[in-house]
């Protein structure tokens, strides 16, 4: 039997393309090996500083209405920027970058075959039309091909805007986020074992109030998982 030596074409078009546009870190703009599949350099890469166990139920002394939270980085360095420029710039190179540091955590330290839903923190559809995109619901999909669990789309939704969080005092931000969401279709969420994604836990307050309602339509369980933690 004659084995074809021959590249495949794709390979072959990378390597051209390589070569006239040399991949580049999206952070630093220091070159890449045109092997590498990475976006960031090593030194970028080596800047994520990756949490590990043991994991706090109802992270600190506030009372929360999730049972576990779960931060796959700290909020800072090399994930701050990332997240930054892959929420207000639309740069969405980022998605597998982040899809692959929560799955890889998620593999390490969570029972994923506990959750019958995967559910994306929201945005309010103005916040959402601005933004043209939830990043929530991507890293949401990412987990849920990755996991082979259904994400619940359009059952939990915003439904007023408020303030900016960052702007607000911690217990302000408790306030403010008070009946800023609903669920649509209770049915869906009787019994069930959620988790809760979003990119970034500040206060709690979003995760909170999500895991509130959620719990009130029926849901069992609700975990949080995010990107990064700010402390």
């Amino acid at each position: 039997m004659k084995i074809s030596t021959a590249r495949p074409s794709s390979v072959i078009a990378k390597g051209i393309m390589g070569l006239i546009y040399p991949p580049r870190c999206q952070l630093c703009g220091k070159g890449l090996d045109l092997s590498s599949n990475s976006i960031l350099c090593p030194c970028c890469m080596g800047n994520i500083k990756l949490n590990d166990p043991p994991f706090c139920k109802r992270y600190g002394a506030q009372q929360y209405y999730f049972d576990t939270a779960y931060f796959v980085s700290t909020y800072d360095g090399s994930i701050r920027e990332c997240i930054h420029r892959f929420k207000y710039s639309a740069r969405l190179a980022f998605e597998r970058l982040f899809g692959e540091l929560m799955a890889g955590f998620a593999e390490r330290n969570i029972d994923m075959r506990r959750y019958n839903w995967i559910v994306p923190v929201p945005l309010h559809k103005v916040k959402h039309r601005e933004r043209t995109f939830n990043q929530s619901a991507i890293l949401s999909a990412y987990l849920s091909r990755k996991f082979a669990i259904p994400t619940l789309k359009g059952n939990l939704e915003r439904v007023r805007f408020g303030r900016p969080q960052i702007k607000l005092h911690k217990k302000k931000r408790f306030d403010d986020i008070r009946g800023a969401f609903k669920v649509k279709n209770p049915s869906q969420l009787k019994g069930a074992s959620v988790l809760l994604v979003d990119d970034v836990f500040t206060t709690g307050a979003t995760a909170s109030e999500c895991s509130r309602v959620l719990k009130k339509a029926g849901a069992n369980s609700v975990d949080v998982f995010t990107l990064a933690i700010s402390q």
